[in-house]
């Protein structure tokens, strides 16, 4: 079994503004949808409604605050691949603020069936994504990413490629 540990990349202060602000929208668009649902849909007969001006206020405060911690305390701090003669598999080691977490995805020898070159996004690196599912269940459901920062990084992508699913 080979082991290859990947180079983590260290965010910069402009990734992680970034991600801040991601977090934070997906949060803040949460919030609004359920505090106007909650307001308008059951109304509570002793109270007044709220001013959708005072939703936006509460919800923009929180989503901000939720944005922040999460872009500062949630990194991925630990990634390997473990290559055997019949499986790639790919492991995060999570670190949180009070728990790590591992999460690790395989592709196993003739069942792959997802083989895509990925380019560089914002904060993501250049690599393959490797799945033994479609492309929408690759997204869904977890894949195998090898980064073109590899040395071996050719030598994997043929050997992933030759091990790719022919339909019959």
């Amino acid at each position: 079994m080979e082991i290859y540990l990947i180079d983590q990349v260290k965010p910069t202060s402009k990734q992680r503004a970034w991600n801040a602000v991601r977090y934070a929208a997906l949060y803040f668009v949460i919030v609004v949808c359920w505090m106007l649902c909650w307001e308008y849909l059951w109304p509570s007969r002793t109270e007044k409604h709220a001013a959708v001006e005072g939703i936006l206020i509460k919800a923009f405060f929180t989503a901000a605050l939720w944005g922040a911690s999460m872009s500062l305390f949630f990194n991925s701090s630990n990634r390997r691949l473990l290559v055997t003669e019949e499986s790639i598999t790919g492991v995060n080691e999570y670190a949180g603020l009070w728990k790590s977490r591992l999460h690790q995805r395989s592709v196993r020898k003739g069942k792959i069936r997802t083989i895509r070159e990925i380019k560089y996004r914002s904060g993501s690196p250049k690599g393959t994504l490797l799945s033994e599912r479609s492309m929408l269940g690759a997204r869904m459901m977890g894949f195998v990413f090898i980064p073109a920062s590899l040395p071996e990084y050719e030598a994997l992508k043929h050997l992933a490629e030759s091990w790719q699913l022919t339909s019959s």
